[in-house]
């Protein structure tokens, strides 16, 4: 099998976005296949006649889109990445014919079903990441990352529920030099640290990531809310590699991707924020059971290689 991957030099270039779980360059070169990089139309058309299957980065990582119509000159099957279902034009716009909808959300495939005519094919391919080392000295006690904004409703409000828990003044160095607010919950004072920036500009983003989240307990996170569905983000699969149990409202997919309350992830509402913070933060061995089961559902159902085979197999099965 020849692949033929059509991406724009940010996307390919970028060591941070290539280390966060929604990158597909690291899922394709980890498949059992030939691959080359277009990252100009010249290039595509250099190659077309090489490939058997050419996959085309999400929309928006492909500046150079309105040059590709030629794809519908050749007989070739042309799959298709997207993302985030509030972010458009999506590929079907251009009216290159797509062959495969490779979806990193549900909501993403249920959205864009409605737009296709009936009958178009779907893969939904979540977010993928590998495990790091597992790390039973963790100094911070909460950690939050990761954008905020109106898809984000309980993300936005743990955030700001913490923020009113600062303790005015008070900063202290934890692990390896990490700056945390210090935060009064219940009666018990924690570390709390808010990891700035966002995705491909934030200085803490990247591989450098998942060393920074190896030394947190818990990440107060939430889904994003698309098309009525609540979503996990890539962040649930970068906490889980990283051993952070994330505390979290309902998740719509969680059970199927093994996002399960009480096992690897907290699902509390908004009324219960604080007291089940507090009781993560004092119940050491049920959240260090929590953080082993993260890592492992990782390394067994989210790696890089497993997705890779995921896609793999799809495409063998399509071509």
């Amino acid at each position: 099998m020849r692949i033929l991957f059509v991406s724009d030099p940010l996307y390919v270039e970028s060591e941070i976005y290539n280390a966060e779980g929604y990158a597909n360059l690291p899922m394709l070169q980890a498949m059992p296949c030939e691959l080359r990089i277009a990252t100009t139309s010249q290039q595509a058309r250099e190659s077309i006649s090489w490939a058997d299957i050419v996959l085309l980065e999400s929309l928006r990582g492909v500046s150079f889109r309105d040059e590709l119509m030629f794809l519908n000159d050749y007989d070739v099957f042309v799959g298709a990445f997207y993302c985030d279902v509030w972010r458009g034009p999506f590929w079907y716009q251009t009216q290159i014919h797509i062959d495969l909808n490779i979806c990193v959300y549900r909501a993403v495939a249920l959205k864009l079903h409605q737009s296709w005519k009936e009958g178009a094919n779907f893969l939904w391919l979540p977010p993928r990441v590998d495990p790091v080392e597992h790390n039973e000295e963790r100094p911070v006690d909460v950690v939050t990352w990761g954008a905020r904004g109106r898809e984000y409703p309980y993300r936005n409000y743990t955030y700001f529920a913490l923020l009113g828990a600062i303790i005015d003044g008070t900063k202290a160095k934890m692990g390896s030099g990490i700056t945390c607010n210090l935060i009064s919950i219940c009666g018990n004072e924690y570390a709390w640290y808010s990891i700035a920036g966002k995705r491909l500009k934030g200085p803490l983003y990247g591989a450098e990531l998942l060393g920074v989240l190896s030394q947190c307990k818990i990440c107060a996170t939430g889904p994003v809310i698309q098309h009525g569905i609540a979503s996990p983000v890539a962040r649930y699969f970068e906490n889980a590699a990283a051993g952070v149990v994330s505390i979290t409202s309902y998740l719509d997919d969680g059970d199927d991707l093994g996002f399960k309350h009480g096992e690897t992830v907290w699902d509390c509402g908004t009324e219960d924020f604080y007291p089940d913070i507090n009781m993560l933060c004092q119940e050491h061995e049920l959240r260090k059971q929590m953080s082993r089961k993260a890592t492992d559902l990782i390394a067994k159902r989210h790696s890089i290689d497993i997705r890779a085979m995921e896609l793999y197999e799809r495409l063998q099965g399509e071509f």
